[in-house]
């Protein structure tokens, strides 16, 4: 808040959807896209509705992991959480509370990755880790919503548990919707503006802080079961499709990409973007320089060697 001459004038808040200094667009034509807390905040009534129902609403807490859930965290359950793709067999018999020294739990993992079909299964079998927090304060939905792809049938399942966590802050006042890519904003408003009943129950002033969703209202989330199951009886057949019935309108187109890329080759790709920025010399297109065809020194862009 500043005063000029006599006058109050209050910035926007950004932890809850507020943009300061001249925002530009996006070069994917977002321009009459605003972010995702934007938009929740209109469907909820506004900014101020939005921060009395984070208040109301907070809930999940930090808590220190006991050293059973500590020594289950091992580098072998970790992998097949992240790789696999029947989770169902492969994490069978396994402890699935396991979470690190600083409370990252698997679900954590499975979404940052991520593996939306170990997500799912973790969901289905431990629902309370949705609720979990580590010593920053981050709930498995801000490692969700930092993906460009999403799978929308997780979100509804993290929301069905806890729809008031899209409000609830970390330790650094950062909501999950703040932490989702610019490029996702227009898949973030489809699916906010087709959840707008739900989400109108969940951020109702009314509303106590400990009911539980009814049927009613969780047919509102139309993705909240996997159409596809996560494992056929015998691993020898193909998945078994799961029919649906739906009266709500389909949920937005998913988005995810066709090919799937490893992270170290999205790194691999960010750290050549970088490279290309900061040094234009670099051009592993262009063939090596020689002596005949290099250029003169008056023209080269890197300083000379002290003599």
């Amino acid at each position: 808040m500043r005063t000029r001459g006599g006058a109050t004038t209050r910035r926007p808040s950004t932890r809850f959807g507020g943009q300061r200094g001249n925002a530009s667009p996006s070069p994917g034509g977002l321009a009459g896209v605003g972010s995702p807390l934007q938009t929740l905040c209109e469907l909820v009534g506004g900014e101020r509705a939005a921060r009395q129902a984070a208040a109301k609403h907070r809930c999940g807490r930090f808590v220190k992991p006991g050293p059973e859930d500590v020594a289950a965290y091992t580098t072998e359950l970790l992998t097949a959480t992240q790789t696999t793709r029947n989770p169902a067999r492969d994490l069978d018999c396994k402890n699935l509370g396991a979470r690190n020294k600083f409370g990252v739990t698997l679900l954590h993992k499975a979404l940052r990755f991520p593996n939306w079909r170990a997500a799912r299964h973790l969901l289905t079998v431990r629902p309370d880790l949705a609720n979990a927090r580590d010593d920053l304060g981050r709930a498995p939905l801000h490692d969700a919503c930092w993906n460009e792809q999403l799978d929308w049938s997780a979100v509804d399942a993290l929301l069905a548990r806890d729809p008031c966590q899209l409000l609830c802050a970390d330790n650094r006042g950062h909501t999950p919707l703040c932490y989702a890519p610019q490029c996702s904003w227009r898949a973030w408003a489809q699916f906010l503006q087709s959840r707008r009943g739900f989400l109108e129950w969940a951020f109702d002033s009314e509303r106590d802080a400990c009911s539980v969703p009814s049927e009613d209202i969780l047919a509102l989330l139309p993705s909240r079961d996997p159409v596809v199951s996560e494992a056929s009886d015998s691993d020898s057949g193909p998945p078994v499709k799961r029919v649906r019935v739906e009266e709500e309108p389909p949920p937005p187109p998913p988005t995810t990409s066709p090919q799937r890329r490893s992270p170290a080759q999205r790194w691999t790709e960010v750290a050549r973007s970088v490279l290309l920025a900061h040094c234009p010399r670099y051009a592993p297109d262009r063939p090596a320089q020689t002596p005949a065809n290099s250029p003169p020194r008056s023209e080269r862009a890197l300083p000379l060697p002290p003599p």
